[in-house]
């Protein structure tokens, strides 16, 4: 944690809430920044990178300057072996530059700054933050919520949640549990789960100010 600033990691597996945690935070007073948003500028922008995927997955990738996301979906989403291998390969060039990214946009916010991030543990940027709050939702719902929001099956939404690339929700639990982060459980109504938020992000703010003043008399 530096004097300037205290770096929270937004995270949960699909249909966990983080867009609506995310919304709380920024009300609350925090800074935040969607890794997400990141990638889709990065998309547009990063030229190398664009060379990159056509080199990797083909001109198919880039269309008008803009990668496909669609079609790279189409590539690494799913069960199939080359799917697999594609979404290893995908991670493996884009990742680093997110990283990088990640790490320059921080240093530009004092005070409280989140990081939405759905592959935060996967692409090791928990090292990149300073605490955690991990979104929990049972399974039953996440694929209730998934299915609703982009309009498909439940059968769909569980094969995207098998899928996804992601750790399990144990398993980031026991990390969690492991480095002292929270766990929001964004299975209850709005209220609550803006409660919980609110009561973290509190503690917090009141850790940093205390270690801040500490730092500052130490000097």
């Amino acid at each position: 944690m530096s004097v300037d600033r205290l770096v929270i990691g937004i995270t949960g597996n699909m249909g966990s809430g983080k867009s609506t945690a995310l919304r709380k935070l920024v009300e609350l007073g925090s800074s935040c920044i969607d890794m997400d948003k990141v990638a889709h500028e990065l998309y547009s922008t990063d030229e190398k990178l664009k060379q990159e995927l056509i080199q990797e997955f083909g001109k198919e990738t880039v269309i008008d300057g803009v990668v496909n996301r669609d079609y790279l979906r189409t590539l690494v989403w799913g069960k199939t072996e080359t799917q697999q291998k594609n979404k290893k390969r995908l991670d493996e060039i884009v990742w680093p530059k997110l990283t990088s990214e990640l790490d320059k946009r921080k240093k530009l916010y004092k005070g409280i700054v989140c990081i939405e991030a759905a592959m935060l543990y996967e692409a090791k940027w928990d090292s990149h933050v300073d605490i955690i709050f991990l979104l929990y939702c049972p399974d039953e719902i996440r694929k209730i919520r998934i299915a609703e929001r982009v309009n498909i099956s439940i059968n769909e939404a569980e094969e995207r949640m098998k899928y996804s690339g992601q750790l399990s929700q144990t398993e980031k639990t026991r990390r969690i549990l492991a480095s002292g982060g929270y766990i929001i459980d964004t299975s209850r109504s709005f209220p609550e789960t803006h409660a919980q938020i609110e009561k973290a992000y509190q503690k917090l703010i009141e850790q940093f100010f205390q270690k801040n003043k500490q730092k500052i008399t130490a000097t």
